[in-house]
């Protein structure tokens, strides 16, 4: 998928870049939703992406993985994850209905994420995401044609990112 060689730093990086683009783009194209996400505090869990649609009275929640491919170990750690932080929003928010996911950010569309990986994630299995699904449950208008178009993107971000020049 990256065509220029990068380091593991410069991966963990990239994930974070596009959770940031990705952040931004919604924001965006979706005026409804403001972003709620809390600044990190040490002993709360990290949050990646938190929006609010005060019209719609829904809380959007989301963990965004470039790797979902986790041993038995992690794959049981952000399931909890997910669903510690989906049941917090839900006392906050009593008013609203909270939507969560996890987001693979390989793969543009759910329909390709193999089936081996979904079964590691089985309780939350109806919540995982591709980057294409993601956008359009944000009522986002834009969708990559194929696999190929978001290739050209993730590589577009990771020379702005990491241009040696």
């Amino acid at each position: 998928m990256i065509k220029k060689e990068i380091s593991q730093s410069d991966c963990i990086k990239l994930g974070f870049g596009i959770e940031k683009i990705l952040k931004d783009i919604i924001l965006i194209k979706n005026k409804n939703l403001v972003d709620i996400k809390p600044i990190n505090k040490k002993g709360k869990k990290e949050i990646d992406h938190l929006f609010k649609d005060e019209i719609n009275k829904i809380i959007y929640y989301s963990e965004l993985k470039s790797n979902l491919n986790l041993d038995t170990e992690k794959s049981k750690i952000t399931i909890e994850k997910c669903l510690y932080i989906f049941n917090e929003l839900k006392e906050e928010y009593k008013d609203y209905d909270i939507k969560m996911f996890l987001i693979g950010l390989r793969y543009f569309d759910k329909n390709i994420i193999p089936k081996n990986i979904i079964n590691k994630f089985v309780i939350i299995k109806e919540n995982i995401l591709g980057i294409n699904d993601y956008l359009d449950i944000l009522n986002i208008n834009y969708k990559f044609e194929n696999e190929e178009e978001y290739i050209e993107f993730i590589n577009y971000i990771i020379d702005i990112m990491f241009n040696k020049s």
